[in-house]
């Protein structure tokens, strides 16, 4: 036998009696295909029938060929479900190549489709097929032949994946014969086999199924079951592999009832790849998360026209609003196709492919579209019904004129529907007060015009309106007047009486949101965008709340995606802007810079000063405030003095109000903290007036921010209480937690120990906790934990900070939490630990703030005074000179003065003495010891005395004690010592008692 190759196998029948490795008995061939035959053998060991698959080739196996094969084999081997047969052996002879399988008995669903099938047979076996091939791409298995003839229904009616294919590990070219209908377009192209490859077959499968229906148990064609079969089946078809529905969208689609109904997830072509200034921002479609659905589902119906014919949208209007009232219809603004159409440059009434592209953007199932058409002297409105996916023509019809007023073709279309979808509706006419009232209301609440609806809305009371469009009319009504309670116990009516329609929906979410109920709104609009998926602002509007409440990167990975792929789609250049803004903000406040500037240059792109000069002052205030944390300052006040003419030309004041906001960012950042504070007082002024709760809780943590870096702590507190009282009625959770944390950073300031310990237990304990708010707590307890001698504690939340900080990839917390792991590690004299850190933080130097710049200093000095370095003395001279030069917030400047006079011996008459005095207070405890400890003066140690019996957890204690004279002193100073030494690690105790054994008495 040659050890490389196994003789060319024929396609003849192997004869019955047959005996191969001198086991297995064949019995008869029950399939072959173009690569195998399968029989049915006796296995002489185990006594029972089995399976025995017979690798079929062309040309002679290469041993390599051969172990690949065995390899998939014995890993299909492992796999254990009771919808997948059970591979036993894999067997090389001198002239077979062969594997073993347990046997099923039942019927082929080949075999059953010629039966018919029923609907809920189909849903039992098609969810089985998932579960089986889920099973397998989980295990990097590819079953390579899906098709009816390897899907057995077995004696209790489950279905079993029998066959697995062999073609992929074969040299020679794939053989297709017999299965190509089953095959995707990229094997017959390729040969390449894949999981996308089998989800393909697995689509075919499902449209053999629905073709197979029992004519007596066959849905109606537009009913919610079939609508979304159908769409497995289509977006499982997908040419594309990439664009295919994943498998756990397709079980959501069959199995979920929880929801409205929920449209495939192929998206148009040349839309799989989205980039902005080169950042990847596409997934594949596959991995989005699908919504759910129910059995309830309406048929959704785009109208659409010549948007140049007056009269021609007239008759759409009111067709579409006659169909609003019928509960189990969708039908879809028709203003919002007709902008679609207009952007894409689109003509369905002339074009298939148009009309294909309008239905998949608009995911309707039902297309209208209503023409004029001139056949000699006759003037025609044509009306043609498609549905969809496929464009198949289900109207094709038109009425005269001459025959048919122009105000009865509404209700004459309506008739024509009627038949088709089993429905009946109240025709309205072009010439009735109450159609032409409703379309007044729609174009007044569309332009704007709330005046005009309000008093059209009350000429709708007025009239003999149907019950919902006087519920609607109600609603309407009271939220333009500012009554969204009394507006959403309207809408609650409306939607028992019309469950789960989008655009109600989506009304409720608004109504939520008005009221500060983001869980709420949130709840509602993610029905309604289950409902119809095609509204983009639906989804941005979702991905809003979910920013709001912290949930940034879900919504940067689901629905902010799915807005700005919507927009694409439709060309809508507003929408790209707002969401390309609303990505920058998200990284921005995940700290990603340079991606978050990406997104605002790209947005103002979209949003120019002659389209949109309000929105461009918003992006252009944003990508100051980026530039502004990274150092670009020039940039940002050219960017800011862009917005500020803007707004000027504008009168606008929330605009004014932004950039206020962004001019105090831009002096922050640049250490001009009393010039910060006086623009956002102005900002937060401006907002106060304005009413925006959200806006004034940014503005008035602002303000605090900056009073609390000036060292005005009690207004602080002031501002950042009242500011979490208004963000706990709003359910701001991300600002909640910012807020808080600021907050408990400011109580450990000032030795509160208990009420920060609270304030941080409270975030820990939130379910809905975001990565930056965990890192930021973890930062804040170890500070905590540190001032209380819990050193090995904090040493351990200062671990978990900088984990968390480099996970979510946020260079400024990896910077902070590096910091203050330094200053650890330097006071307590771990200096292998500290020059680890201060080497981690090397690399990180270009990108440091003035703030983190004299930190990083302070700590290099520190560290020379530890290793008796000569020039530690020039260092921390020229340090203590920049600090006392440079605009640094109260709070540094307090705790590095302080430090460094107490390390160096300096002159009664140099200008650190006045300028501590006057800064530093017995609030900043921290800084105050050691300010007290640094005088030599005798008048200042029973006043140190007294603030170290204040703070006797203070982990400093014991050597602010050696500094004092007298035996009491000797005593406490040891008591600290002790008490510090049971709260250590074994490194920390290690390193801190060689200095301990110099320091003590």
């Amino acid at each position: 036998m040659n050890n490389d190759t196994q003789p060319l196998q024929g396609a003849a029948r192997l004869p019955a009696g047959l005996l191969l490795a001198e086991r297995f008995k064949i019995i008869e061939l029950l399939g072959h295909g173009g690569q195998a035959q399968v029989y049915r053998a006796y296995d002489q060991v185990l006594g029972i029938d089995v399976a025995l698959k017979v690798v079929l080739t062309t040309h002679r196996l290469a041993q390599a060929e051969v172990d690949s094969m065995r390899n998939e084999v014995l890993l299909a081997r492992q796999l254990n479900n009771p919808h997948i047969v059970r591979i036993y052996e894999f067997y090389q002879t001198q002239d077979y190549v062969f594997f073993t399988m347990a046997l099923v008995s039942g019927q082929s669903l080949s075999a059953i489709l010629e039966q018919g099938v029923e609907p809920v047979q189909l849903d039992r076996w098609f969810s089985q097929l998932l579960d089986a091939l889920q099973i397998c791409h989980e295990a990097e298995i590819v079953h390579g032949d899906i098709k009816p003839a390897n899907l057995m229904i077995n004696d209790q009616n489950e279905l079993v994946l029998v066959d697995f294919g062999i073609g992929k590990h074969l040299a020679a070219p794939l053989q297709t014969a017999g299965t190509s209908e089953f095959l995707a377009p990229e094997v017959k192209e390729s040969g390449n086999l894949s999981a996308a490859s089998d989800r393909y077959a697995a689509g075919k499968i499902m449209a053999e199924m629905l073709s197979a229906l029992t004519a007596a148990e066959r849905p109606r064609r537009f009913s919610g079951w079939r609508m979304r079969r159908q769409r497995i089946a289509v977006g499982l078809q997908h040419p594309q592999p990439h664009q295919r529905l994943s498998i756990a969208a397709c079980r959501d689609l069959l199995q979920s009832a929880t929801a409205n109904r929920m449209a495939m997830l192929g998206w148009a072509a040349g839309v799989a790849v989205l980039a902005v200034i080169g950042v990847l921002l596409w997934q594949q479609q596959n991995t989005l998360p699908v919504p759910a659905v129910t059995e309830q589902a309406a048929t959704v119906i785009a109208i659409t026209t010549d948007s140049a014919d007056q009269e021609l949208l007239d008759v759409a209007e009111f067709t579409q609003l006659s169909l609003q009232s019928l509960p189990s219809v969708y039908a879809l603004d028709v203003r919002q196709v007709r902008q679609i159409q207009n952007n894409l440059a689109i003509a369905p009434a002339s074009s298939q492919r148009d009309r294909e592209r309008l239905a998949e953007l608009m995911n309707s199932n039902l297309l209208v579209v209503l023409s004029r058409r001139q056949l000699g002297q006759d003037n025609l409105i044509h009306l043609l019904v498609t549905e969809a996916p496929g464009d198949r023509v289900l109207i094709n019809t038109s009425f005269d004129l001459a025959t048919n007023r122009l105000a009865a073709v509404p209700g004459l279309i309506l008739e024509t529907l009627s038949e088709e979808l089993d429905q009946s509706a109240v025709p309205l006419e072009l010439d009735e007060s109450t159609a032409t009232l409703l379309q007044a209301i729609q174009h007044a609440l569309a332009d704007g015009d709330q005046e005009q609806a309000l008093v059209l809305l009350n000429r709708l009371k007025e009239a003999d309106a149907g019950r919902f469009w006087l519920l609607r009319g109600d609603a309407l009504l009271a939220a333009s007047k500012g009554n969204y309670e009394q507006a959403a116990t309207v809408l609650d009516k409306l939607l028992a009486d019309y469950p789960n329609r989008p655009d109600l929906l989506a009304e409720r979410a608004a109504l939520a949101f008005a009221t500060n109920d983001l869980s709420e709104a949130k709840s509602y609009y993610q029905q309604a965008v289950a409902g119809d998926p095609s509204q983009a602002m639906w989804w941005f509007e979702l991905a809003k709340i979910k920013i709001i409440q912290g949930d940034i990167r879900p919504a940067l990975d689901n629905e902010l995606l799915q807005a700005l792929v919507r927009f694409r789609q439709s060309e809508d250049a507003a929408g790209q802007g707002l969401v390309l803004n609303a990505f920058g903000v998200a990284h921005l406040r995940l700290a990603q810079f340079s991606t978050a500037a990406d997104y605002f240059s790209e947005a103002l792109t979209y949003r120019t000063a002659e389209s949109a000069p309000s929105d461009r002052v918003t992006t252009l205030s944003n990508l100051a405030t980026v530039q502004a944390i990274e150092g670009n300052y020039q940039q940002a006040d050219q960017n800011l003095q862009e917005a500020q003419k803007l707004v000027a030309a504008l009168n606008d004041s929330l605009g004014v109000a932004h950039i206020e906001n962004e001019r105090g960012l831009l002096m922050e950042e640049q250490g001009f903290y009393t010039e910060a504070l006086a623009h956002y007082k102005t900002a937060l002024d401006i907002r106060l007036q304005a009413g925006d709760d959200y806006q004034q809780s940014q503005s008035i943590n602002n303000v605090a921010f900056i009073h609390f870096l000036l060292g005005d702590f009690s207004l602080a507190e002031v501002y950042w209480r009242q500011a979490l009282q208004a963000l706990e009625d709003m359910e701001e959770t991300a600002v909640l937690h910012s807020t808080q944390i600021n907050l408990a950073q400011l109580l450990v300031i000032r030795g509160q120990f208990q009420q920060a310990e609270q304030l941080l237990a409270q975030i820990l304990a939130h379910q809905d906790i975001s990565p930056e708010a965990e890192f930021a707590t973890y930062l804040q307890l170890s500070r905590l934990n540190f001032a209380q001698s819990r050193v090995a504690v904090a040493a351990e939340n200062i671990s978990q900070a900088i984990s968390i900080a480099e996970r979510i990839n946020d260079n400024r917390a990896v910077t902070e939490s590096l910091l203050w792991a330094a200053e650890i590690a330097v006071s307590l004299h771990q200096h292998e630990l500290l020059n680890k850190y201060l080497a981690e933080l090397a690399p990180l130097a270009p990108e440091f703030n003035v703030e983190q710049e004299l930190y990083y200093q302070w700590l290099l000095v520190r560290q020379q005074l530890q290793a008796n370095a000569y020039d530690a003395h020039t260092s921390g001279l020229l340090l203590i000179d920049s600090v006392l030069n440079r605009s640094v917030s109260r709070i540094s400047e307090a705790r590095i003065l302080a430090d460094l006079a107490g390390r160096f011996t300096l002159p009664a008459d140099h200008a650190i003495w006045p300028r501590l005095e006057q800064i530093i207070s017995p609030a900043m405890y921290e800084a105050y010891l050691a300010y007290l400890a640094a005088q030599s003066k005798s008048a200042v140690q029973q006043t140190l005395r007294a603030q170290l019996a204040r703070y006797p957890l203070y982990w400093r204690n014991f050597e602010y004690y050696t500094e004092l004279p007298g035996s009491e002193a000797d005593v406490l100073a040891a008591s600290a010592l002790q008490r510090l030494y049971g709260l250590m690690n074994d490194e920390q105790r290690q390193a801190y008692q060689e200095f301990a054994a110099r320091r003590a008495p």
